[in-house]
């Protein structure tokens, strides 16, 4: 039983100086770290040794700000270290977890304690965290659509609505209409312009140049932001006092941008006065003003696209989806959210019931053009990507014109004859367009990707030559399915033709595609390459459909296989 008898026991059996706290009978330990004495109390939870014990500082008043624990006013704070989460506990051996987490907890704070630069730096990195414990309601934030800029600039303030129950309805929307890079059906730029949402004073985006020590637990905001101004440069400060002397307001909102070791911090102080005055940018305007602080969530490029695992350099690209159905609708998505900054979705169809289970669009957009649902369903969803949409076929876009507007192409119509004459048509013009094609197998055998260079041996056709006899044939080598057979499916007879596999089957084909396509646009390879993916064959089996013997010997699943042919007729 890990209680506290056994915790006391197992910290003075480690040698650990023990005394027990007065007001929980946790077992208190006496640390000499450098010139500092420091006592640590250790506290087991129900669910140990399954989730780390919890340290707390002794006295945490009298050690002054500190860096990774908590700013509690209490006598008792949380040293952080990391959370179970990021620790494979060995909860077979729960003494060990106690004492090497008792070590972790004193290491921390040795060198918060007896490194200032590295306690101010490690302070404004987790500048936000301390921020939000000075914030006095949780809903108390702001959604800011703006990019970084290094002026000033008016911002749009929403006000909330306030007879919702949602935290996203309760938040203030703060639109800068000079940086934001939204689209313009991007949800929350939508959620800003509601009639319900009222404008609300003024706000002012801020670029600082410095960031001090995040405020103390009983520091008040408005001496801890005369700190601030004071610390900022003398042209920002005069840029800051000229912006104020021609603005008044009565109720102001201060988004700010400041720089740390690891990027920038976002935050805002709501400043109110009796009457209109000259706002509260420079010390000397500052007299009568109340401040509060309020957390903010900045929609910028800078903070959503590497979090998302996105890259902002993509966004410069612009791509051209020809095919927008169970894969290419896909791809889509894996490029919007990878950070792909433009987008031109090209395909003839309407989205119809048969297209419910294995496409990325909802029932509400049935017979409605697929590119015109997905334009607004990513748009809604990716803030920074721009979307342009086609209703041509592949065919119709064997003009060089027209391709000049694209860095890449990605095609996945599912129609091999116009494919392989569109590729046709690339190679003998010489295009300098690198394509992309990827295309699903019946009965979830496999999916296939083809990315084709320009101006370089290796093509879509060179995968439809025979190794074995170097003759073209109109199958490619690829596959997995034998070929001379048939593969389609029909419920209701002529028209209702389909290829049967599933919406996993299409996602996994989309995933290959994508990624040849970014490693295209990167320079990752620059040569002309396969890649596919293999499946189950109990399906097929189950339909009599003889599996070719590349799927039984094929070992190079996911490999990026050059398919260059010397025999090729169109690229060699």
């Amino acid at each position: 039983m890990h209680n506290k008898e056994w915790l006391l026991d197992t910290l003075t059996q480690a040698g650990f100086e023990t005394s027990l706290c007065s007001i929980t009978d946790d077992p208190i330990t006496e640390h000499h770290l450098g010139k500092f004495a420091v006592s640590v109390r250790t506290e087991l939870s129900d669910d140990f040794p399954y989730v780390l014990p919890k340290y707390h500082l002794v006295n945490r008043g009298k050690h002054g700000a500190l860096a990774h624990v908590s700013w509690g006013t209490d006598e008792y704070a949380d040293i952080c270290f990391g959370s179970s989460a990021a620790f494979n506990l060995n909860y077979d051996a729960p003494e060990k977890i106690v004492i090497h987490g008792l070590e972790k907890a004193c290491s921390v704070l040795s060198r918060v304690l007896n490194d200032p630069n590295y306690n101010e730096s490690e302070l404004k990195r987790e500048f936000v965290s301390i921020w939000d414990k000075h914030v006095s309601r949780s809903d108390l934030g702001i959604l800011c659509l703006a990019e970084p800029s290094e002026d000033i600039h008016e911002l749009q303030i929403r006000k909330p609505i306030s007879d919702q129950k949602s935290r996203l309805q309760k938040q203030i929307i703060a639109v800068c209409p000079k940086t934001s890079a939204c689209n313009p059906n991007y949800f929350l730029k939508n959620e800003s312009d509601k009639t319900r949402r009222h404008n609300e004073g003024k706000g002012v985006l801020v670029p600082l140049v410095e960031l001090i020590e995040p405020p103390a637990p009983d520091e008040h905001i408005k001496d801890w932001w005369i700190n601030l101004l004071q610390a900022q440069p003398d042209q920002l400060k005069m840029k800051l006092r000229q912006y104020a002397r021609h603005n008044k307001a009565s109720d102001l909102y201060i988004v700010c941008r400041a720089p740390v070791e690891t990027g920038h911090v976002w935050f805002a102080v709501h400043s109110q006065t009796q009457s209109k005055q000259q706002i509260p940018l420079a010390d000397k305007f500052i007299e009568g003003w109340s401040f509060n602080a309020y957390s903010v969530d900045a929609i910028a490029k800078e903070n959503l696209l590497s979090r998302g695992g996105a890259k902002e350099e993509l966004n410069s690209f612009h791509i051209g989806i020809i095919g927008c159905g169970s894969v290419g609708v896909y791809v889509a998505d894996m490029l919007a959210s990878s950070g792909i900054g433009k987008l031109t979705l090209i395909d003839p169809e309407t989205l119809m019931i048969e297209n419910t289970h294995r496409h990325y669009l909802g029932s509400h957009w049935l017979y409605c053009q697929k590119v015109s649902g997905l334009k607004y369903s990513l748009q809604d969803q990716y803030p920074f990507v721009e979307i342009q949409t086609e209703t041509n076929e592949l065919l119709s876009y064997r003009d060089k014109d027209k391709l000049d507007q694209f860095d890449l192409l990605i095609i996945t119509t599912g129609n091999a004859t116009h494919e392989r004459a569109f590729n046709q048509f690339i190679v003998s013009k010489n295009i300098e367009i690198p394509t992309v094609y990827g295309w699903v197998e019946a009965y979830g055998v496999g999916g296939h990707a083809v990315a084709v260079q320009p101006n370089q041996n290796g093509c879509l056709d060179c995968i439809y030559i025979d190794k074995s006899t170097n003759e073209a044939g109109l199958h490619p080598y690829t596959n997995y399915i034998e070929q001379g057979q048939n593969v389609i499916s029909n419920h209701a007879g002529c028209g209702t033709d389909y290829l049967s596999y599933s919406n996993i089957d299409a996602t996994q084909t989309a995933a290959i595609v994508a990624k040849l396509a970014l490693r295209t646009l990167t320079k990752e390879i620059n040569e002309s390459v396969s890649v596919s993916w293999k499946g189950s064959e109990d399906l097929a089996h189950s339909h009599d459909i003889e599996l070719a013997h590349r799927f039984h010997r094929s070992r190079n699943v996911l490999n990026e296989i050059p398919v260059a042919h010397e025999g090729c007729n169109v690229c060699s």
